[in-house]
């Protein structure tokens, strides 16, 4: 077994320690905010897993695969289904491209695990993202990927005992849920070593004891710090992005008028 504590550090000292650059930062910012707007405007709760998701999607590669634990507006955008697409009602959201299905926690990481050994046969240098939520961990799932050093990453929501990852022989990393860019420099050095051979890697995604912090303003804060940060910036992405939901809300208007207009035209023609 891989001791959590030192897990962080036997991936840094291999792997050294990831630069996250400007355009990173604020991509990591942009899809939060973004995904936080989609939910306002949805009527949606926001998942807890969405911080994970954007810090984890910063790193995959087109040619990479995501396992989403939901088929959520928020979940499928921060993993980079255009806006147009989810918009849609006649497209298959989750089928979007280097999205697997998701499903219960069981059957959805089996897919995941099954997912990531075609991977390191057919595409090597690729790995699989698979994000748990939920209460159910599929244990042999990951023993497996961890027996034949697939090339996967479980980002891991999951509500469980503080004993149920312990068992596993490859790293374990706890990191604060709410803290996106110890989730990103967790995940490049994990991501880096999967495609390297060296197996799945678990980021166990955990509220910070004693309180639970906002994501969005975690980040702002960050980047306040790090001089990156202007409120004007943060208005006009917020502007552009609440521009793109309602031109979406009236193109889905549309379509609905012209769903309506074509059913009186099939009941008429039948009359």
């Amino acid at each position: 077994m891989t001791p959590k504590t030192k897990a962080p550090a036997v991936l840094a000292q291999k792997f050294g320690k990831p630069l996250i650059t400007t355009q990173t930062l604020r991509q990591i910012y942009t899809t939060l905010l973004e995904c936080r707007m989609l939910a306002q405007h949805a009527g949606v709760r926001i998942e807890r897993s969405i911080t994970g998701l954007a810090a984890v999607a910063a790193v995959l590669r087109a040619e990479d695969m995501a396992a989403p634990a939901s088929e959520s507006l928020t979940t499928l955008y921060a993993l980079g289904a255009p806006l147009e697409v989810l918009a849609s009602t006649s497209v298959d959201k989750a089928a979007w491209k280097g999205i697997l299905p998701p499903g219960p926690s069981s059957a959805h990481l089996l897919l995941a695990t099954g997912a990531a050994a075609a991977l390191q046969r057919k595409r090597p240098g690729n790995i699989v993202a698979a994000f748990v939520t939920g209460s159910r961990i599929h244990p042999e799932a990951l023993h497996y990927s961890g027996q034949n050093k697939l090339p996967i990453l479980y980002v891991c929501h999951a509500r469980r005992s503080s004993s149920e990852l312990d068992d596993l022989d490859f790293p374990v990393i706890p990191v604060d849920e709410d803290d996106a860019v110890a989730i990103y420099r967790v995940a490049f050095e994990s991501i880096a070593r999967a495609r390297s051979g060296g197996g799945p890697t678990v980021i166990d995604c955990q509220p910070y004891p004693g309180r639970a912090e906002d994501a969005v303003l975690k980040m702002e804060r960050y980047l306040t710090g790090r001089s990156l940060f202007r409120e004007e910036w943060k208005q006009q992405v917020a502007s552009r992005f609440a521009e793109r939901l309602e031109a979406m809300k009236r193109e889905r208007h549309i379509a609905s008028l012209g769903g309506s207009a074509l059913r009186r035209k099939k009941n008429e023609a039948g009359r």
